[in-house]
Formats: structure tokens, C-alpha cells, sequence
């Protein structure tokens, strides 16, 4: 029952008996609306809620403190602060006796709608609730199956999400439709009025609450804006068919009605199928095939499950499968196991003879042979006509397939079963004279490991007959298994089928043996240390004893011969070690060297050693070993080359044997490792050859408790002895792990690792001393005043030199004056020019000769000519020298003037 008009008000909502009313005594609904606790007259009850709850939107009664009594369910859409809430009510009682809350999405109108369905078949509801506005309007419905306590009815909730996830409003409308697939469990109509103008999904009940997918419904009349499923109404028969009807109406006003199709029961049989089929004499042949077989036919007919109108004929289909899970026949027949089928009311049909043949090498003869028959629809195989239907029985509804039958199999599913028989002796068991072998495949021993191992098992039949094909018993201890399950054997040749029987038993169906022939099986099986529960590398001396047992049998009885196969275990450590250099080369000498001590860069190399095993037990001891190239050996004889500084590796504790030279202990003031006796441990042949280039000593690191996957790095820190590296040299370091224990062990995944560095000589030039800064640029600034002063000082020698040479006179007697080697220079002076100066030298002075160098007298005329030649040279230059100085003087704008020149030289030029 729905109050639609209960907003935004507080509500009495009171429940009174009445025993005036047919039938006996019955429950009514009395509302009131009011601003203050309301006073019912006595006999009713009433629950006062606060302001906007929303209560009593949706009332509905049912089973849920007494399968026998009525309480009243009512809603609250926005009760407990909007998240919303059912309350129980018991009418005998003056307040909620339970309450049944959402805790999913605040405003989402949880029990807007809701129906009550009895799917525990116990007299007790379960509550599907519709809260249309969760998850932004998408819409959910909540399942509350009853726990058969009315204490706690409802301890725990299934959800259920729209096919569509759309917002749609999922559960604005629940109903209990009724039963319409008489299966005995009641069925729901969800609406989601708001999801492309409305649909309405039918959900088949069942024990579990709801089940399958649901059908839907969504007429084609419908529009976006119809809300088609606003109001559902269910549970009356419209058209009499004893079958409950749906109607729908939407927003429009339009009320659709959907009839529910009757439904049909198939009646089949088996007809010519024995219960027993004897493998020795029930023989057939068929095209010169001759082996144990039987035949037999399919009949069909079919009735009403209900009253109502007459049905006319039915269409349906079917599948026949036979032994589906051994393979243990084969068809002889060329009949289809698949067909469809139109039956008529009141007539049967039977198909024609299935022969079937059992395979010789069946070993499996305790297990029945299993036929089976699915039935399906043809059509549309729902309980609900998908189009609406007049309410004034618009004719004849499509009949279904009725499939469901309430706590017993599907009813579209037939079953018969055939038990074998067979002739050879005492319980059927035919047992030829088997002998059976095992043995590990290569080493005896079984490592410990994620890699499987092989037993190949040899079974030979001495008898001269076959019998049946035999089964393998397979017996494996804990911490056995199979690799890749009884699967993976039903692939090995010779094996028809392998299930396990339990976690340490298998059973495997093989081929038949011929007499005096034999069988080879190559079966994987793996050991898992985990399941094991020992630590096979804590250093115990005793393994624990594992034996896998093969029997041969057959019908699975154990009644052939044995084989134990007894497993040595062996120890495994499975370790990754990888190793790098902070450089892939090293330079001996650089500029930047800051000593002449020897000491070159500095080398970090890095191991880490990582447990590799996926899954096992802690490795507790594990020793590390590190070759290190210590000295190298060169035409001076060994010199030092690497010298180890420090080691750091807090989580394994290093000892260094001959890794730090005599000469680096001499000289360095670090505080190196400490050296331990050379002859605890030898060094691998391949670093103690003379042939090797370096000499090696060796870093001992011991690693404890290395769980699975877990690592730790060993770091070795070393500088480089630059005197020792005179030309290219390459050279590895090399780590490998062992482990400590004392069983025996193999080192599996990566045990060992190197790596090559590139020593190279460098620069060859020896350091110098560093200084200051500013003593560098006192110094550079100092060096360019220098120059600039010595530059000054030659400009000016250079000038003076220009100055003498100009001033110095020229030698007459020079034979060639165009050679300066040729000048003689002397202090002289120009005779003054006739006109400007009163007296004048006659003649120049020169240097003095005596002896073979004074002139002649022919000279003498010489001299005296030339003497004239000049004086009347420098003469003509004086008057050019006075004409040119005016000149320049004059002013250029003036015209010259006309009045007579005092100057003596004027008339001249």
C-alpha cells in the first residue's frame, strides 16, 4: 500500500484489528496527519517520526518475527538522516521491534518501494527494496534473505545493480508478481520508469533470492517521456488461465497488461534403454565393428501444467548427449543427437534407434553409462508475454516450456543411467597378470626446486589376454604434486582421462593392453618446499623420506600390482649475483692530479647477491667470494695496482686476503682493511696461472638468513695506483656466491658475475703545486705591465734612432748615395744664399786624410766642381723654400697685389 501524498508532514500512522471482517481477524491502516504526537483511540498503534521522513510512503505486511503472524513493514525514504529505513513493526507491541537500515548513498530514497517474498520456503519474508535514487539516480534494489531467526531476520544483503547502468531510477516500483513459472518460489518486477521513457525487468525467485537474468519488458508504444513502470500492480488473473497477470501504467495514464504464458510439461522416455549392459555378452556389430553396445529410441509428449485454455501444438527442442563425462562410447548411428519437434495435445512422437558402442579400451567399467535429454523453447523462453496483452483475453498465448520445478532437478533435463557388467569374477573385476616399473628420469636425485621432475612408469601384461584397459592409482605425500595438474597427464598418450580423487590421490584411465605388450608413461610431478614444511637448507642432516606409490586397478578398485618409488631429496640455493664499477674506465694520470704519492682515481665496484626463489625457506647462510686483481706484473715486476680502502656491507662482515699491497700498507696514511692469512682460501685456478697478467687476491663476505626475493649489496671501495699503469690495461673482477649448507647443494639461476674495467695511463706530465687565485690573476696583471713597458721602452729607442738618422749629413764622396751603407754623417753648415745672408762659407769642411788617402790635384778640381754644383743647388732651393712659405701665408680670397715687391727673389720666379 502506497500514501502518495505524505511529504514534507509528520504522520500517525495507527494499525487496529478488526474482527468484523470475513475470514476472521484483520489489520487496518488508520493516517493522520498532525503537527504533534498524535492520540490514537485505543486498540491502534502508532509510531511518531520526525519532520520530512517520509514515513509510511510504502506500507506493506508480512512473516518476518513469526511464520504464522503479521507485522507491518513501513517505510521511511528519508529516515536516518536521509539514508533511509524499513521499520518492523509487531502490532502487539508499542514501538518498532526492528528496524532495517541503508548504509549505501545518503538521499537515495531507500524503501520509496518494496515487496515481501517467501523463497526460504519456511513461512518466513525476505524484503527486496528498492532505493531508485542511489548512485546518482542509477537506481539499486537491496535483497534481505530471511536467516530463519526472528531475532536477526536479516543479517546480511545482496545488492542488485540495473542491466543498464543508466539513470534510469532502478526501483522506483518492486512488486511480488506471484509465482508465474510455477516453480514454487515467488518472482519480482522491478521498474526503472526513467531509463529511455521506462522498462520493467521480471526476475525469476529461487532459494537463493533473485535468479537468472530477467526478462524485460518495454512496449514499443513507449516514449522518453512515458515512465513506463511508474506503478506496477500483479498477483490477479485477467484472463483465468490460473496464471498471475502484470499491469503497468506510465505518466500518460496508459495501463498496459501483461498475460503470463501457460506452461507445458514434455513427457519423455527412454524407450528399448536397459538399466544394465554387460560388456562380455551384450555384443553388437555394426559395419565388422563388434564390442559391447546398446540401442534405443526417444519418445515425446506433452500436457498442460495447469488448467486454463486449450493448447493446440507445442514446437521445442532437444539435445542428447550420452556418457559426457568418461567418453567411454562412441555412436554408431547416423541420427542427429539435436533436433526440433512439433508435438500435437494428445499424440507422441518417437525418434528412430541410437546405437552406441563401448571402447574396447574402456578401463573404467564401475562407473554407469549416463544418457541425457535437454529440453528447450523454440520461441521465447520466458514466463511472461513480452507484449501487452487486452485484459478481455485477447486469444492465445504462446505456451513455454515449463523448466523449473522447485527443490528437485530442472525439468527440461532428463536423465537414465546404465550400470556395466562384467564377467570376470568376484565383483566384476578382471584383473590380467600387470606388472608395473618406475624409475626417476636422469639423476636419482629430486632437486628441490620450481622446475618439475619425471617418473617414467613401464606397465607390461604378461597374460594372454586383454581383459579391460586398467587404471593408475597414483599416490603422492604431501608437498608432491603433479606439474600442471591430472589435466595435464590426460594428455600423455595412453592415457584416456586423469581426475584427481583427493589433493594426494589420482586416478587415470588408460588405454588397453594387449597380452605380452606394454605401456610407457613419462608422468611430471614437482616439489614445493613450502608444503614440505622443512628447510632444506638450515644445514638438517636427515631429509624427510617421500615416496610416490603407483597401483594398478580397475572399476577403481586397487587390485593390481604396486610400485614405490622412493624420492632422495637434494638441497637448492638459487641465487642472482650481478656486479658494476661506478666507471667503465679508469685514466691513471690526469691535470687535475693533486699528488705525486701514487694514488690515482677512486674505484667503487658493487655486488648484490639476490635470493631468486619465488616461494621456500630462508637461505641462513650463504658466502660470497670476490677476486681482486691486487698487483700487476710487468718487466719491473709485480707492482701494485688496486688497493682496497674500505668495504662496506654492515649485513655481511668481509675478510680480505691479499688484496691490499705491502707497499700501500708502507706509504698511506688511510686506515686500510685488515689482512688475513693467504692460505685459508685458494684462489680458483683460472686467477693463479702464470699466464695471467695480474695477481688476485680474495674478499670472503659472509650473507645470513637471505629470505626469498630479498638482496644485499656489498660495496668495495679501492683506489687506483697511477705508477702502475704505464700503458692500457683491461682486467675483470669476479663474484660468486656458495651456499652454507651442509647438504648437498646446486646453484641454481645466476651464481656468479664479472665485470671489466679499462685501466688507461693518461696524461703523462707530473702535477704541479696549486696556488691562490688572486697570487694567478696578481700574477697575469704583473706580466702585462711588463710588456707594456717593454714595448713603450723600443718606441722610443726606435724614434730617437729616426731623429739622429735625419739629422745626419750626407758624404759627398759616397759612390753610391742611395746606399745607406755609403753615408757618413757629420755636423754641418748650409751657407747662407746671396741676398738673405751676409756671408756664407766658400766651402765645406771635411773629415781629414792623411797619407794614401789625401786627394790629388785632379781630385781637388773634382771636389771644387762639385762644390759649385751644390752651393748652386741649395741656393735654388732657398728661393723655392721663401716662395712657398709666402704662399701659403697670403690669404687665398684677396687678388695679388699689383705694388712692387721688396722681396729680391719675386722677379726672379
Amino acid at each position: 500500500m502506497g500514501l502518495g501524498d505524505a511529504v514534507n508532514y509528520n504522520y500517525a500512522i495507527g494499525f487496529g484489528k478488526s474482527s468484523n471482517a470475513p475470514g476472521g481477524v484483520s489489520y487496518s491502516i488508520s493516517v493522520a496527519k498532525s503537527t504533534s504526537t498524535l492520540s490514537v483511540p485505543g486498540g491502534k498503534f502508532y509510531v511518531t517520526q520526525i519532520y520530512d521522513d517520509l514515513l509510511g510512503y510504502h506500507v506493506e505486511a508480512g512473516h518476518v518475527t513469526s511464520p504464522t503472524s503479521y507485522v507491518a513493514i513501513i517505510g521511511a525514504p528519508r529516515g536516518s538522516n536521509h539514508f533511509g529505513n524499513l521499520f518492523v513493526t509487531d502490532l502487539s507491541q508499542a514501538k518498532p521491534s526492528y528496524s532495517v537500515y541503508s548504509q549505501r548513498s545518503a538521499d537515495g530514497h531507500f524503501g520509496f518501494s518494496f515487496a515481501v517474498c517467501d523463497w526460504m520456503t519456511d513461512g518466513y519474508d525476505s524484503l527486496v527494496v528498492g532505493c531508485p535514487l542511489c548512485d546518482n539516480d542509477v537506481g539499486r534494489v537491496y535483497v534481505y534473505l530471511h536467516s530463519g531467526n526472528p531475532a536477526n531476520p536479516y543479517p546480511t544483503v545482496q545488492e542488485v545493480t540495473p542491466p543498464t547502468i543508466v539513470a534510469g531510477r532502478f526501483g522506483l516500483s518492486v512488486i511480488n508478481t506471484g509465482d508465474l513459472d510455477k516453480d514454487g518460489y515467488d518472482d519480482v518486477a522491478i521498474a526503472a520508469p526513467h531509463d529511455a521513457g521506462g522498462v520493467v525487468y521480471i526476475y525469476r525467485g529461487c532459494e537463493s533470492g533473485l535468479c537468472d537474468s530477467p526478462q524485460v519488458i518495454r512496449p514499443a508504444a513507449v516514449t522518453q517521456t512515458s515512465l513506463f513502470g511508474y506503478k506496477l500492480s500483479a498477483k490477479v488473473d485477467v484472463d483465468n488461465n490460473s496464471y498471475p497477470d502484470l499491469s503497468v501504467t506510465d505518466m500518460s495514464g496508459t495501463v498496459y497488461t501483461f498475460r503470463t504464458n501457460p506452461l507445458v510439461v514434455v513427457d519423455t522416455t527412454f524407450e528399448g534403454l536397459a538399466s544394465t549392459l554387460n560388456i562380455n555378452t551384450d555384443i553388437c556389430s555394426v559395419s565388422s565393428f563388434s564390442a559391447a553396445c546398446f540401442n534405443f529410441s526417444v519418445c515425446f509428449g506433452y500436457r498442460p501444467l495447469a488448467g486454463g485454455e486449450d493448447i493446440g501444438t507445442f514446437a521445442f527442442s532437444y539435445t542428447l548427449s550420452v556418457d559426457q563425462s568418461f567418453g567411454r562410447v562412441v555412436q554408431k548411428s547416423t541420427l542427429p543427437t539435436s533436433n526440433q519437434i512439433t508435438l500435437s495435445r494428445n499424440t507422441s512422437y518417437c525418434t528412430a534407434q541410437y546405437y552406441y558402442f563401448l571402447k574396447p579400451d574402456s578401463s573404467d567399467t564401475n562407473s554407469p553409462i549416463t544418457v541425457q535429454l535437454t529440453l528447450q523453447d523454440v520461441t521465447n523462453p520466458l514466463a511472461l508475454s513480452s507484449s501487452p496483452q487486452s485484459t478481455q483475453f485477447g486469444g492465445s498465448l504462446t505456451p513455454l516450456l515449463d523448466r523449473f520445478v522447485a527443490g528437485s532437478q530442472p525439468r527440461n533435463i532428463v536423465n537414465q543411467s546404465i550400470s556395466l557388467i562384467t564377467s570376470c569374477g568376484s565383483g566384476g573385476i578382471c584383473v590380467p597378470e600387470y606388472v608395473i616399473r618406475t624409475k626417476k628420469e636422469g639423476s636419482e636425485k629430486v632437486l628441490i626446486s620450481s622446475e618439475p621432475f619425471f617418473v617414467v612408469v613401464a606397465i607390461e601384461n604378461l597374460a594372454n589376454q586383454s581383459g579391460i584397459a586398467p587404471q593408475l592409482f597414483i599416490d603422492v605425500p604431501s608437498g608432491v604434486g603433479i606439474y600442471g595438474g591430472s589435466s595435464n597427464v590426460s594428455t600423455i598418450a595412453g592415457v584416456q582421462q586423469c581426475v584427481p580423487l583427493t589433493t594426494a590421490q589420482f586416478k587415470c584411465s588408460l588405454s588397453l593392453i594387449q597380452p605380452s605388450s606394454f605401456l610407457n608413461l613419462t608422468i611430471p610431478f614437482i616439489l614445493d618446499s613450502a608444503i614440505l614444511g622443512v628447510n632444506l637448507l638450515s644445514g638438517e642432516s636427515v631429509l624427510p623420506t617421500l615416496t610416490i606409490n603407483f597401483t594398478i586397478g580397475q572399476n577403481n578398485s586397487r587390485a593390481g600390482a604396486m610400485s614405490s618409488l622412493p624420492l632422495i631429496l637434494n638441497a637448492q640455493a638459487q641465487y642472482t649475483v650481478t656486479s658494476s664499477t661506478n666507471e667503465a674506465e679508469y685514466v691513471a694520470y690526469s691535470l687535475t692530479s693533486s699528488s705525486l704519492s701514487g694514488q690515482g682515481p677512486a674505484l667503487k665496484y658493487t655486488v648484490k647477491v639476490t635470493n631468486s626463489l619465488v616461494a621456500g625457506t630462508t637461505i641462513p647462510n650463504t658466502t660470497l667470494y670476490i677476486y681482486w686483481p691486487t698487483y700487476f706484473k710487468s718487466v719491473k715486476g709485480q707492482v701494485p695496482l688496486l688497493v682496497v680502502t674500505q668495504d662496506t656491507s654492515p649485513s655481511a662482515p668481509c675478510k680480505h686476503y691479499n688484496t691490499v699491497p705491502q707497499e700501500a700498507l708502507r706509504f698511506s696514511n688511510a686506515s686500510l682493511p685488515q689482512q688475513h692469512n693467504s692460505t685459508t682460501y685458494n684462489l680458483p685456478s683460472q686467477y693463479t696461472t702464470d699466464s695471467k697478467s695480474f695477481t688476485y687476491g680474495v674478499i670472503v663476505c659472509d650473507i645470513k638468513n637471505l629470505a626469498p626475493q630479498s638482496s644485499v649489496d656489498v660495496i668495495i671501495l679501492s683506489q687506483l695506483w697511477s705508477t702502475s699503469v704505464l700503458t692500457s690495461l683491461m682486467l675483470s673482477i669476479e663474484a660468486a656466491v656458495v651456499s652454507g649448507t651442509s647438504l648437498p647443494n646446486f646453484l641454481g639461476g645466476k651464481p656468479s658475475d664479472s665485470v671489466t674495467v679499462l685501466l688507461s695511463p693518461g696524461v703523462k706530465e707530473f702535477p704541479v703545486a696549486c696556488f691562490p687565485i688572486w697570487i694567478i690573476i696578481v700574477a697575469v696583471i704583473g706580466g702585462f705591465l711588463c710588456l707594456a713597458l717593454l714595448g713603450t721602452l723600443i718606441a722610443c729607442i726606435f724614434l730617437i734612432y729616426r731623429f739622429v738618422r735625419k739629422s745626419a749629413s750626407y758624404d759627398p764622396n759616397a759612390d753610391n748615395p742611395d746606399n745607406d751603407d755609403d753615408f757618413v754623417y757629420k755636423q754641418r753648415t748650409i751657407p747662407p744664399i746671396a741676398g738673405l745672408a751676409e756671408s756664407r762659407p766658400t766651402s765645406f769642411q771635411y773629415l781629414s786624410m792623411t797619407g794614401d788617402h789625401a786627394p790629388s790635384q785632379d781630385q781637388e778640381t773634382i771636389r771644387k766642381e762639385k762644390e759649385k754644383e751644390m752651393e748652386e743647388e741649395l741656393q735654388l732651393q732657398a728661393k723655392l723654400t721663401h716662395t712657398m712659405t709666402r704662399l701659403v701665408k697670403q690669404p687665398q680670397s684677396k687678388e695679388p697685389s699689383e705694388a712692387p715687391s721688396d722681396d729680391p727673389f719675386e722677379t726672379t720666379l
